[in-house]
């Protein structure tokens, strides 16, 4: 039980670290739209906002992301409060297949917040993020593999746009203040679903690090901190070479310029020049990064792919970075039923009842035990970190790699078909079988599933 003093100096804790950021910060005198989710973080930064700037200055923000039906019920709880307080409410939602990536759903909502504050007029847009939020960005980073500015970690202010007050107030701190003020929240069940790497971490290593330094958290934040200086001075130098745009789909450095700088200088053009073709806040794999870095020693004609759609080259006395970008958004369809269906291709699948032809098996026709992987099946483009068991080959490998292995054009890697029941890649169509729901001597009913071109497939209603 927490005593009225101790509810009391959590709360001036809190909004005085709040009061704090937004009084050193370049905060204009314009109105503020609060991400909300109804999850604590954010229920705290509503009213952490409200009681610092005032009922006139913001707005909140609620997301429908269509990922869970029990984010329906938090919606309506951010709006009640909101109508409460006479807080002006903005709902707005995102088109994604169920199942989309967090990196994919993360890029989706800040687009609509985007779009939402600037319909409505407001100078910035604050999110609820925090310390501990920090502290799993930075681990995130660190098992993926990352630079000096992945260590930086979530920034305070970002392309002069987004805050994030309470990134210096814990988890555990904002959840005190919460039951000071008696404000409710809606509790996200899929924050304790382990196979999302964030929640992996959070539950299970995380625990396990604090055991063996109780002081983790602040020296992963010093880290950070120290992280951000180091690249906030490189990037400064990196800002001497001359980058500009050559039309809207290319933009280029002078090699000569860029060769005389230390790597790590080397490194922020290059990200510059990614920046002015997909915007603020883009950046490359580390390893990627690398191997531009080795070209631009050796200053030879040369090209790569690179994610995201971009293509990089060194050609005429230049480093080039090209954009020839395919659909952000893939596709996706729910099969319930035998059939034949549409691809955005032209293509099109056709679902049936067989029997098995181990002649006629390949990459365009499939058999599956149908009582292993009943309707209803999932067909979608591939998405970040897609893995296929492939049939006949021990371990799994990375889809991309398969595609790019394949020669498949970048620009049509979006309208690749994956075959998908329960998460689990059974086929990407045209290539490669997966190695699940095998027909065997026991199989009492075979699915047979085929890649038709367009011209040769049937008409049928989808």
């Amino acid at each position: 039980m927490i005593s009225k003093r101790a509810m009391a100096r959590i709360v001036e804790l809190v909004r005085g670290r709040a009061r704090e950021f937004i009084g050193r910060s370049d905060v204009p005198a314009g109105r503020i739209l609060a991400a909300c989710s109804g999850g604590g973080d954010s229920t705290a930064l509503v009213d952490v906002l409200l009681h610092v700037l005032g009922p006139d200055r913001i707005g909140v923000a609620y997301i429908e992301h269509g990922q869970h039906p029990s984010s329906l019920s938090a919606g309506r709880l951010v709006e009640k409060r909101c109508d409460r307080l006479g807080l002006d409410f903005h709902l707005t939602g995102l088109d994604l297949p169920p199942g989309a990536g967090e990196q994919t759903l993360r890029q989706a909502r800040y687009r609509a917040l985007n779009r939402l504050a600037q319909q409505h007029g407001y100078a910035r847009l604050a999110t609820g993020h925090t310390a501990s939020d920090q502290v799993e960005t930075i681990l995130i980073r660190l098992v993926r593999g990352t630079g000096v500015a992945g260590l930086a970690g979530i920034p305070l202010e970002r392309d002069g746009f987004v805050i994030r007050p309470l990134l210096g107030c814990s988890r555990f701190e904002l959840e005190r203040y919460l039951v000071a003020r008696r404000l409710r929240w809606h509790r996200d069940p899929t924050n304790d679903e382990i196979r999302y790497l964030r929640n992996r971490l959070r539950h299970e290593v995380l625990p396990a690090l604090r055991a063996c330094n109780p002081a983790l958290d602040q020296a992963l934040l010093r880290l950070a901190r120290a992280a951000a200086r180091d690249e906030a001075a490189l990037a400064a130098e990196a800002e001497h070479v001359r980058c500009e745009l050559d039309g809207a789909q290319r933009a280029r450095a002078p090699l000569a310029g860029l060769r005389e700088l230390h790597a790590a200088v080397q490194a922020r053009v290059v990200l510059r020049l990614v920046r002015l073709l997909d915007g603020p806040g883009a950046s490359l794999e580390l390893s990627h990064l690398e191997r531009i870095l080795e070209r631009i020693e050796r200053a030879e004609s040369w090209s790569a792919d690179l994610p995201g759609g971009l293509r990089v080259s060194i050609r005429a006395s230049c480093l080039w970075m090209e954009t020839g970008k395919g659909p952000e958004v893939g596709f996706y369809m729910r099969i319930e039923r035998d059939g034949c269906f549409g691809l955005p291709s032209g293509n099109r699948l056709r679902f049936a009842p067989s029997r098995f032809e181990p002649s006629a098996a390949g990459p365009c026709k499939v058999f599956f035990d149908a009582d292993e992987v009943p309707y209803p099946l999932e067909v979608r483009s591939p998405r970040d970190g897609d893995r296929l068991r492939p049939w006949g080959i021990a371990g799994r490998r990375k889809v991309a790699r398969m595609l790019i292995d394949a020669k498949v054009p970048r620009s049509q890697r979006n309208g690749v078909a994956l075959l998908v029941k329960d998460d689990r890649i059974l086929w990407i169509a045209g290539m490669r079988r997966g190695d699940a729901a095998p027909v065997t001597s026991a199989t009492r009913r075979v699915l047979c599933v085929e890649l038709l071109p367009e011209l040769d497939a049937p008409s049928a209603k989808t």
